[in-house]
């Protein structure tokens, strides 16, 4: 659903992504590789070096949460940047909620008209603008729920994985507790915070 890609109804799990990346990896003859994540990104590098692990050289994950560690997280609603999303789309006149919820996210900004895209643009800027007005098209499809399903990679899962892990995490993360599960559960993980960001 990014950019110019198709936007399939179904199978954005991060199992279903993993098992994508595989087979463009297979298509391209590429036998291993070294992987970077952002976001949600990171959850499927992850879940590729814990099925495949010979195929992951190495991964850096950045800003990545993981749905296998909502535990560390309770209070994703209170966070940062859902917060100020809530503000900014409230803004235009449209109430995304207090718990984060992406299905309802998805359909908010489908329904946005011009009007609102331009309060988003000024916001926002270009960039946010531009992601939001992409995302409104997989409002019919299950990526809001299935991204933030566990999708097989568990905890435990996360903690066997055996790949050289950078986790880079900005200064004012929402996710430290996930930032700390990872370097001290991993068996080769260096954190690397963005100082500022």
């Amino acid at each position: 659903g990014h950019g110019a890609s198709s936007i399939p109804l179904a199978n954005y799990a991060s199992a279903n992504m993993t098992d994508d990346l595989i087979q463009l990896m297979d298509e391209l003859a590429i036998e291993s590789a070294y992987l970077v994540g952002h976001s949600y990104g990171g959850v499927i590098g992850m879940h590729a070096a814990s099925r495949h692990p010979s195929r992951v050289r190495g991964l850096i994950l950045s800003d990545t949460y993981f749905p296998g560690l909502r535990h560390l997280e309770p209070d994703m609603g209170q966070a940062d940047v859902w917060q100020d999303l809530r503000s900014t789309v409230r803004q235009a006149g449209v109430e995304i909620g207090v718990e984060v919820d992406f299905a309802r996210l998805l359909r908010a900004v489908r329904d946005f008209d011009e009007t609102l895209l331009k309060v988003i643009l000024r916001e926002m800027g270009p960039a946010g603008a531009r992601l939001l007005s992409q995302i409104g098209n997989m409002a019919e499809t299950t990526a809001g729920r299935e991204m933030f399903e566990e999708s097989g990679l568990t905890a435990a899962r996360i903690a066997e994985v055996k790949t050289p892990v950078v986790a880079l995490y900005d200064e004012f993360s929402p996710f430290d507790a996930t930032c700390k599960f990872l370097t001290d559960n991993l068996g080769d993980c260096q954190m690397d915070m963005v100082p500022k960001a």
